[in-house]
């Protein structure tokens, strides 16, 4: 697996502060929003990775999601999905920024569609920018890299009070972002002595602890 840094045109950056207070700047499209981030009430890094994990299905089963809500052709819980959003909250103890996230195909492209609303704006002010999904995943891992870099995975949740970065969840969009497509599931060869069952597929362990360790 060949690892190489690309360009993605979103800007996005998290310092910790203190171990209640994170501050994060984001831009987009030459908009720039930034503030502080309270860890006692937002799960800022883990709730971001978790949404666009489980906005692109591709990657998990059937379960239902947590945080993204899937918007189907029909009623039914079906695979003809048309669009799936998510909504998310940066807070610093009085006033957030409010995310909605919103997964759609355009010409076989998969482009994400992003709402800021801020408390700190008029009312009625929000702001709408569109980019592809792929490029949010390499943004947003690039920053949690550099974070658990300096605190490591165990080290940021103690640090930021309740908020956690799911591993599984975080490699998962960290590969969509360096490469722009899913992660490649090892077939493994049916042996009736062996513990595995036919169509069983694994991933590489160390290609997985390759990509945690590169820095974007």
């Amino acid at each position: 697996m060949e690892l190489k840094r690309r360009n993605c045109g979103i800007d996005f950056r998290v310092s910790i502060l203190t171990q209640r207070w994170q501050q994060y700047s984001i831009t987009i499209n030459g908009h720039k929003h930034e503030n502080m981030v309270s860890a006692a009430v937002s799960n800022m890094l883990g709730d971001m990775i978790n949404a666009l994990y489980e906005m692109y299905p591709e990657a998990h089963d059937d379960s239902r999601p947590r945080i993204a809500e899937y918007l189907c052709q029909d009623p039914s819980w079906s695979n003809r999905i048309t669009a799936i959003t998510a909504s998310i909250s940066w807070d610093n103890e009085g006033e957030a920024l409010w995310w909605r996230l919103t997964r759609q195909l355009y010409e076989e492209k998969i482009i994400l569609d992003i709402e800021l609303k801020s408390d700190f704006d008029d009312e009625d002010k929000s702001y709408h920018y569109q980019v592809p999904f792929f490029d949010m995943c390499y943004a947003v891992a690039k920053a949690a890299t550099l974070v658990l870099k300096q605190t490591g995975v165990i080290g940021y949740h103690y640090l930021g009070e309740t908020d956690a970065i799911d591993i599984h969840h975080f490699l998962y969009i960290k590969y969509l972002g360096v490469f722009e497509k899913p992660i490649p599931l090892i077939p493994i060869n049916y042996n009736p002595e062996s513990k595995y069952s036919s169509g069983d597929r694994i991933t590489s362990l160390e290609d997985e602890i390759a990509l945690l360790q590169f820095e974007m």
